[in-house]
C-alpha cells in the first residue's frame, strides 16, 4: 500500500526473483476506486502508473559509494529484460497522481510475464484528500542528471522525454568517467574536438526532448586532462578528481588552451543552446578552493556561465553564476542561498540526489 496526495508521484518498488533464466515483460492494470452499494460505481485512475527497472551495476569511478552503482530507475520498461536464474531484479512502479484525482483507496495490479507464466502483484494507492504545495518555479531550475547510460544514445533520450514530461527543462551530463569522453587534439597550432561522444549524446537527446533550459557539462578535472594530452603537458591523468593546480596549469599557454577548448565545446552545442560549465565539485573543507576558482575563471574566460555544486559554504567561497543544491526551497538555508544568489546575480538549481545517476 502506498499514499501520495493530489500532484505528487508516489513509487511501489517489487522484487522479481528468478528461479530459472527468465526475460520478462510488465504490464500495469488498471487501478480503480470502488464506491457505491457493493461496490458497483467506480472511478478510475486517469493517469496509468510507470513500470521501470532499477538496474544496479558498477561503473568503477568516482569517490565514494555514491558513485558505485547507477540506478537505472527512469527509464521505462515494458520489457523488465533478461533476468537470470537466481538473481532478483527491481521494478519501480510509478504512480504520478492527477491533480483532479478523486480522493479515496485505488486496487489495481501490475502482471509480470515470461510468455508463459504469469504473476501479478497487487497494489494498494491511497489518494489523499489534500493537495501539496509546490514552490514556484520562478525561484528555481530543476535538472536531470545523466551519469551512466549505458552508452547507448537512445536510452539517454527515452530518460530526457521522461524527465520533460516532468517538467523538467534542464540537463547535466556528466563527463568525468565512462566511455566518450572529452578528446582534443592540435592541428597547424590550434585545438580541435577530435572526438566527445557524451556531450554528442546528451545534446541529442537535450534536443530530441524540446529541452528549453541549461545544457550543462560536468568535467571534473577532465577538462584540463584532455587539454595536457592534446598540447604535451605534465598533467596525470588520477582516479577521481584532482584538487591540485600544477606548474603547467599556471603558465599562460594552458590557460589560453583551456579557455580554446571551452569555446570549441561552446561551438559544439550550437548558438542556440544556452551551455553551461560545472566548476570543481565541493570545494569547501576538501582543498578544492584554489582550483575551483582557477576553473571558474577559465570558464568565463570562454563567455560560458560557471555553474557548482553546492553543498556547505561552497557558493560563498567561489560564487559561481549558478549554484546546483539539495536544499529545499522553504527552509532557512534555502533563504539564504537565495538571498546570495540574488546579491550576485545568480540563479538557483535544484539538484536530484541519490538516485539521479
Amino acid at each position: 500500500a502506498i499514499v501520495a496526495a493530489r500532484g505528487e508521484t508516489a513509487n511501489a518498488y517489487i522484487g522479481l526473483y528468478a528461479g530459472r533464466d527468465l526475460s520478462l515483460t510488465a504490464e500495469p492494470m488498471e487501478f480503480v476506486r470502488r464506491k457505491g452499494l457493493f461496490g458497483i460505481l467506480s472511478d478510475r485512475l486517469t493517469a496509468p502508473p510507470d513500470v521501470f527497472r532499477a538496474h544496479n551495476r558498477p561503473n568503477s569511478a568516482g569517490r565514494g559509494q555514491t558513485y558505485w552503482i547507477a540506478p537505472q530507475a527512469l527509464v521505462p520498461f515494458g520489457t523488465c529484460g533478461r533476468v537470470p536464474r537466481g538473481t532478483t531484479a527491481q521494478a519501480v512502479v510509478q504512480f504520478r497522481v492527477p491533480d483532479d484525482a478523486v480522493p479515496g483507496v485505488y486496487d489495481g495490479e501490475i502482471v509480470f510475464s515470461d510468455g508463459v507464466v504469469r504473476k501479478s502483484a497487487a497494489i494498494r494507492l491511497s489518494v489523499l484528500p489534500v493537495r501539496v504545495p509546490f514552490p514556484d518555479v520562478k525561484d528555481y531550475e530543476e535538472i536531470l542528471h545523466v551519469g551512466w547510460y549505458g552508452d547507448d544514445p537512445e536510452v539517454l533520450k527515452a530518460v530526457a522525454a521522461d524527465a520533460k514530461r516532468r517538467g523538467c527543462e534542464s540537463l547535466l551530463i556528466a563527463c568525468q568517467y565512462g566511455r566518450g569522453r572529452l578528446q582534443l587534439r592540435e592541428k597547424d597550432g590550434r585545438l580541435e574536438i577530435a572526438r566527445f561522444d557524451r556531450f554528442d549524446h546528451a545534446l541529442a537527446a537535450f534536443k530530441a526532448a524540446g529541452m528549453r533550459g541549461t545544457f550543462y557539462v560536468h568535467f571534473s578535472d577532465k577538462l584540463e586532462v584532455a587539454v595536457a594530452r592534446a598540447i604535451g603537458a605534465d598533467l596525470p591523468d588520477g582516479h577521481g578528481e584532482q584538487t591540485n593546480i600544477s606548474a603547467d596549469m599556471e603558465t599562460d599557454r594552458f590557460k589560453a588552451a583551456q579557455v580554446e577548448a571551452l569555446k570549441l565545446v561552446k561551438a559544439r552545442a550550437g548558438p542556440d543552446v544556452k551551455l553551461a560549465v560545472l566548476a570543481m565539485d565541493e570545494p569547501d573543507g576538501r582543498g578544492r578552493e584554489p582550483r575551483c576558482k582557477y576553473e571558474i575563471a577559465r570558464i568565463r574566460e570562454a563567455g560560458l556561465a560557471s555553474a557548482l555544486y553546492g553543498g556547505g559554504p561552497s557558493y560563498s567561497l567561489t560564487h559561481p553564476d549558478v549554484i546546483i543544491t539539495q536544499t529545499t526551497p522553504g527552509t532557512e538555508k534555502y533563504a539564504a542561498y537565495k538571498a546570495d544568489a540574488q546579491a550576485h546575480g545568480a540563479r538557483i538549481c535544484r539538484y536530484g540526489g541519490s538516485g539521479s545517476y
